[in-house]
């Protein structure tokens, strides 16, 4: 089976997002690009405690606005925003910690997970929960 390449255009649209999500404050502890399957393809996931704050279409809306004041050519419907409480997240936290920088994560196994493919620019642990 052919496998989705993650194109240069992708990673450095994700890269926007994020300097662009920093620069306008909202709160980012991951950021990846995942492919969880070759059929699903690639996803820009961020992962926000603004979920929990604002909720979830608020937080949608909020990161619409700066993709959109920023230019980044990544549309919406390439991003998933996942909360603190996300599994996944929590599983690559316990493998991975970067703040600065990309990892790239190809075919790896965290407690019996397979992780697929990622390229991650950020992987930090959210503060406690208020």
């Amino acid at each position: 089976m052919a496998e989705a390449a993650l194109v240069a255009g992708d990673v450095d649209a994700g890269r926007e997002l994020l300097s662009a999500l920093d620069a306008a404050h909202f709160s980012v502890f991951a950021a990846l690009w995942l492919m969880r399957s070759v059929e699903a393809g690639w996803t820009f996931c961020i992962g926000s405690t603004e979920l929990e704050s604002r909720g979830r279409h608020a937080a949608y809306a909020e990161v619409q606005r700066i993709l959109t004041k920023a230019g980044t050519p990544l549309p919406l419907r390439e991003i998933t925003l996942l909360g603190s409480d996300e599994p996944l997240l929590q599983l690559l936290g316990t493998a991975i910690n970067v703040s600065d920088g990309e990892i790239r994560f190809t075919n790896n196994v965290i407690n019996g997970v397979l992780i697929p493919d990622a390229l991650i620019f950020r992987m930090v642990r959210p503060g406690p929960k208020k």
